[in-house]
């Protein structure tokens, strides 16, 4: 009896490794399926058609941008998606005939000192706002509206999450040239809220990215 009982501790020690182990792994990969989740899903897309978009964009354009072919990047500051969008229409050469401008949610300084430096103007809005007054839940989208104020292009940049062929010029080119072009998916980060929550209902990717 008394060997059996100074032994427990022994086998304790022996198997609790192991079992902390079995406990970790599974819950660390649950934990990168659940941050991962609202990236490598396709996200909605605010319809082409919706009149509340076109209104809106249409009543933030200034007077040198009415009557143009317009190009509106809809970017959020927390999402790496949008980061490499940012940085892809910051470096490439503007396009011909077209107004482009970013909507930016949440302020990032960096990326509005770019954008400054190339003359895209930024409109900085929060992410109650992009719903409710744009009805876009989600980012990085692009909007492109022709020179009488109808979109003509509501969609995303690549045909896969995190793909290399950024496709904002061909569309653009596409969508000047016929009436509309079929609208890339969606791949990036849930704004609104209520998406986002629905996605993430622990806060965890709002609580990361703020740190």
């Amino acid at each position: 009896m008394s060997g059996d009982t100074q032994s427990s501790p022994s086998r304790l020690r022996k198997w609790l490794p192991r079992l902390a182990l079995a406990v970790w792994a599974p819950s660390l990969l649950v934990l990168c399926a659940y941050l991962l989740v609202g990236h490598w899903i396709t996200l909605p897309l605010p319809p082409v058609d919706d009149p509340k978009l076109a209104q809106s964009i249409h009543d933030e354009l200034s007077p040198d941008e009415r009557g143009q072919w317009v190009a509106v990047h809809v970017l959020y500051s927390r999402c790496d998606c949008s980061k490499r969008i940012v940085n892809h229409i910051l470096e490439r050469e503007r396009i011909t005939g077209v107004k482009e401008k970013i909507i930016l949610v949440e302020h990032k300084p960096e990326w509005e000192a770019r954008a400054q430096a190339t003359h895209i103007p930024v409109q900085v809005i929060s992410r109650d706002e992009l719903k409710t007054v744009y009805n876009i839940p989600a980012a990085p989208v692009m909007i492109v509206s022709d020179p009488r104020g109808v979109i003509r292009y509501a969609g995303g940049y690549t045909a896969r999450k995190q793909g290399p062929d950024i496709r904002d010029v061909a569309v653009i080119n596409t969508v000047m040239k016929q009436d509309s072009a079929e609208a890339i998916p969606l791949f990036g980060c849930a704004v609104a809220k209520t998406l986002s929550t629905l996605l993430d209902p622990l806060g965890i990717k709002d609580f990361s990215a703020s740190l």
